[in-house]
């Protein structure tokens, strides 16, 4: 069973390579879209074909052919609208660091810091003063000793809860970590002011599953302004 099922899917991949998934021949006789390939009868599966523009220039797209449009995809969807890049900046490396010998120990000060993008000057709180912050590299079972810096000022906004308040006041919180909400692990409840410090003790579990995970302030009243 296994053999004929590769052999099949061997053969539709064959044909397809056969008709519109080569640029042989003119681009005006392949054509326009996924769903002209279903609509005409010729789909040989999910697979990559050539299809061809308005301007009569081919290019190629993944067809999901179980789909009643013929599954129109992204890259036929950035070719026909000439989606390009126009500006930003080059895209840099975060810091990491690594746990040693089971346990990784670091300081992530919080502090403001201007960012140009083009002609825009941005002023963002940060991480290490760094757009994106530190990647931590970690292991099932290790610790993580955590000296949370806080280094904004003062003065800063004070309201009751549900407000913008406190712009100043920083705390973290993980995202797919298995460890406690409770202090002084992942307590979204902890306040560290402006010229305080925090030191967080992270147990991971040793069932901790792999993955990219992500960290963040969670303070109520002040995510949006330190996220962003």
């Amino acid at each position: 069973m296994i053999n004929l099922v590769i052999h099949l899917f061997l053969f539709s991949i064959a044909l397809a390579s056969v008709e519109y998934l080569n640029q042989s021949g003119s681009a005006a006789d392949l054509p326009a879209s996924c769903k002209q390939i279903k609509l005409a009868g010729r789909s040989h599966g999910n697979v990559i074909y050539y299809i061809r523009d308005s301007n009569m220039i081919s290019y190629p797209v993944y067809c999901d052919m179980t789909l009643g449009s013929g599954g129109w995809t992204l890259v036929a969807s950035i070719h026909e609208n000439k989606i390009r890049n126009t500006g930003g900046e080059v895209f840099s490396e975060p810091a990491e660091y690594d746990a040693v010998n089971g346990a990784l120990n670091l300081k992530l000060p919080v502090q403001m810091k201007d960012f140009k993008v083009e002609w825009l000057t941005m002023v963002r709180r940060t991480y290490n003063g760094e757009i994106p912050a530190p990647t931590w590299k970690i292991r099932k079972g290790d610790r993580v000793n955590l000296k949370l810096v806080n280094n904004l000022e003062l003065p800063q906004k004070v309201l009751p809860l549900n407000k913008f308040r406190l712009p100043n006041t920083t705390n973290i919180h993980t995202h797919g970590l298995h460890i406690s909400g409770e202090e002084p692990q992942d307590n979204v409840f902890v306040d560290v002011g402006p010229g305080q410090s925090y030191n967080y003790y992270y147990q991971i579990n040793e069932d901790q599953p792999a993955g990219t995970f992500w960290y963040h302030p969670h303070l109520h009243g002040n995510t949006l302004f330190q996220v962003l």
